[in-house]
């Protein structure tokens, strides 16, 4: 494996589809370009997620789509954390959960969002920023 390699693509699709991984899950530590979709009640479960990790994996994104299709963080979740344009969209019945969000972590990384009061699995709230979340029976 090579943390810096660009333009992947992994595809999760289908019910019973359930990629559980024991650590982090990286969509672009190191390197740009990376794509990841969730959807049709395909099935991801991670500690910690990222899209777009480090300085230079730039561009890279998660669609998750479709009714019974979830990306479930245990802890947290970084979208952009020291890198530039990641995205992540849910969409059309999509589900998705993190205690904590970080929308463009670093001062030189970038993100379009807006922060709203969101609630976490203590019951309290707190402010995220939000990714492009659409469709009927989407959940964030």
């Amino acid at each position: 494996m090579d943390a810096s390699s660009s333009g992947n693509r992994a595809l999760i699709t289908g019910s019973g589809s359930l990629l559980n991984c024991a650590d982090n899950m990286f969509v672009g530590l190191n390197g740009p370009g990376n794509n990841l979709v969730i959807n049709n009640g395909g099935q991801i479960m991670d500690t910690t997620g990222y899209i777009g990790s480090n300085p230079g994996s730039d561009n890279n994104s998660v669609l998750v789509a479709g009714s019974h299709s979830v990306w479930t963080n245990i802890t947290d979740m970084y979208v952009g954390d020291f890198s530039l344009n990641n995205s992540l969209t849910i969409s059309n019945g999509g589900w998705s959960s993190a205690d904590m969000v970080m929308w463009g972590g670093s001062p030189a990384a970038t993100a379009t969002a807006r922060s709203l009061p969101v609630p976490v699995r203590s019951g309290a709230t707190q402010s995220i920023f939000m990714p492009a979340v659409s469709g009927a029976a989407t959940v964030w």
